[in-house]
């Protein structure tokens, strides 16, 4: 993480394990701010917009409230 102090590299590793551990677990409580894509589709529209498709709808029916594996 070359031009990050070492206190931000630190930030960014444990924010990641929380991330992975959530994952993992299975309980899926991710900060909102962590998130891009949820359900199929963008997280917030400061990602874009789309016009949703036959997989991201696929993919709401298969996992209400997990992260989308599209």
């Amino acid at each position: 993480m070359s031009g990050t102090s070492i206190d931000a590299q630190k930030r960014y590793a444990d924010g990641t394990k929380k991330i992975l551990d959530s994952y993992l677990s299975g309980r899926h409580d991710y900060n909102p701010v962590d998130l891009i894509v949820i359900n199929g589709d963008y997280a917030t529209k400061a990602y874009g917009e789309r016009a949703k498709s036959q997989n991201t709808q696929g993919a709401e029916k298969l996992g209400q409230g997990n992260l989308a594996r599209t």
